[in-house]
């Protein structure tokens, strides 16, 4: 058996940020498992993201190769997995998040708890638009490239968090 822990440092992100999860594992089947490339090893850990009625997302489902991970008996390993490598999570919403792990040595596939959070816009603090020159053979008075600056706020709890955005009419940088 596999008895995992999954957590979160937080439970309000903003859109763009890196949605972290950690989980804890303890092998208790007695035996070590390893993690790779043989059919005999290939061990997978798998997202269940889900809204809030329990329907699952684009994405849920996704499979992440664990190769090298090695699951000693009786041991805790601890993961940090940064949820937005492995989905699109750009969209504010609020979200449901659990794990699944799976290998051929185990005879059954096992499942974390669900974790909740949230992915919201923030709110405006303070927002500048400026001219980007174009130093590669500009004309005299050509239309300047607009960027906006904007730091935004997410209260955490107690906590308040501040971001700075930078973003013209294509990208978030």
């Amino acid at each position: 058996d596999v008895v995992m822990k999954l957590s979160m440092p937080r439970e309000r992100y903003m859109t763009y940020e890196p949605v972290i999860a950690n989980l804890a594992l303890r092998n208790t089947s007695g035996q070590g498992l390893i993690f790779g490339h043989e059919a005999e090893f290939k061990g997978f850990l798998e997202i269940g993201l889900f809204d809030m009625h329990n329907r699952p997302l684009k994405g849920s489902g996704t499979k992440i190769d664990m190769k090298g991970l090695i699951l000693r008996p009786g041991t805790d390993h601890h993961i940090r997995i940064n949820i937005g490598k492995w989905l699109d999570m750009r969209r504010a919403g609020f979200y449901k998040l659990k794990v699944y792990i799976s290998h051929p040595m185990l005879k059954n596939e096992y499942e974390s708890n669900f974790c909740n959070f949230d992915i919201t816009d923030g709110q405006i603090f303070w927002q500048r638009k400026f001219g980007i020159p174009n130093l590669q053979g500009a004309q005299l008075g050509e239309d300047l490239k607009m960027r906006s600056y904007i730091i935004k706020t997410l209260q955490n709890n107690s906590d308040i968090h501040f971001f700075l955005y930078i973003e013209d009419q294509s990208k978030v940088y």
